[in-house]
């Protein structure tokens, strides 16, 4: 890779932590938020732009995510991804990142827009078609 070119690296802190207990799959594990927060400062160490991955407007609040991606590193990285591999309308993942956003120092922010114009996509008016 050319000294000169910086690639972009999406660390994911939304995914499903399996544990146990009374709401397994709810809790960021602490195990797993030190793993990703080694991992966004060894990229960003190593002069990579990250951008952690937030989830969705309908998965969690954004005071729980602004909790998942400060035990993983925002203050270190670039800022933070919304709606990857999800439908919701751009302009709900705007809005839900503007204030997410607002809970994690500004930090700045992409939307995945790619499965918005799917034939298959799910609407949140008509369920899944």
């Amino acid at each position: 890779m050319d000294p000169d070119t910086r690639q972009t690296t999406r660390t994911d802190p939304s995914r499903r932590d399996h544990g146990t207990g009374p709401h397994p799959g709810r809790l960021l594990r602490p195990t797993r938020a030190a793993t990703l927060h080694k991992a966004v400062n060894t990229l960003v160490d190593g002069g990579q732009y990250v951008y952690v991955d937030a989830g969705h407007s309908r998965w969690r609040s954004t005071g729980e995510t602004a909790e998942r991606l400060i035990a993983s590193g925002i203050n270190r990285a670039e800022g933070f991804s919304v709606n990857v591999s999800n439908r919701q309308s751009t302009a709900e993942a705007q809005q839900w990142g503007l204030e997410l956003s607002d809970l994690v120092g500004g930090r700045q922010f992409v939307i995945d827009t790619s499965r918005q114009r799917s034939p298959n996509r799910m609407r949140s008016d008509i369920g899944c078609r």
